[in-house]
């Protein structure tokens, strides 16, 4: 990620903040210049450093489709995204077990009924047998 970042001419301080034993792995981007580069203004202080958090799960469970999407910021490209199914079993699996509640989650919860959005069972039954739910 920060050879790709330096390619663009962006240099940045990333910190791992994984646990050694978790399956998603978690990293901080820190970068002065980051948020002038997506336009955001900070004018109480101008030089913090803008943070990006990273979260890749190295061992997703079974049952995932995914989708091309074009991104056209800082330049257009392609990127592999989850589609909307498979994010609605994902927030369906934060609601059940995690250990805390999000209220975005009930938010994210509401606008996929009112989308009547699919939900992809595969996928939440394979994350619930991951975590070793009994809703499995």
């Amino acid at each position: 990620m920060a050879r790709e970042l330096e390619a663009w001419g962006v240099r940045v301080e990333i910190t791992d903040r994984s646990k050694a034993d978790s399956n998603v792995k978690k990293a901080f981007i820190k970068n002065n210049s980051l948020g002038a580069i997506l336009n955001l203004r900070n004018s109480i202080n101008p030089d913090q450093k803008f943070t990006v958090k990273l979260e890749v799960d190295i061992k997703p469970p079974i049952g995932a489709k995914f989708e091309n999407r074009l991104c056209e910021f800082p330049t257009d490209f392609y990127v592999v995204c989850h589609d909307a199914e498979n994010l609605f079993a994902g927030k369906i699996h934060a609601l059940l077990c995690r250990q805390f509640i999000k209220g975005r989650d009930w938010y994210d919860f509401s606008r996929y009924l009112s989308w009547k959005t699919e939900i992809n069972l595969t996928l939440l039954r394979n994350a619930l047998k991951q975590v070793g739910s009994l809703l499995a």
